[in-house]
């Protein structure tokens, strides 16, 4: 993808083009890269594109670590 392509264009992409039933957003909070996504921002998106296109969303956020995954 282009640098200047980013998950809104995603995200609008994929509500204008692909007209899915429903959106869904997962978190994993405990990524094993060290690195994280956020709880709050990603599913908010999806929230807001699912309200505007009348669809509606699940967010499915990581609840569980184990260590040694």
């Amino acid at each position: 993808m282009p640098p200047s392509y980013s998950f809104d264009d995603y995200q609008d992409d994929l509500v204008n083009n692909v007209q899915p039933d429903l959106l869904l957003y997962n978190t994993y909070i405990f990524a094993d890269s060290g690195g994280t996504s956020s709880p709050v921002w990603g599913p908010k998106k999806i929230s807001d594109a699912a309200k505007a296109a009348g669809v509606p969303y699940w967010a499915y956020v990581q609840s569980v670590w184990k260590a040694g995954n």
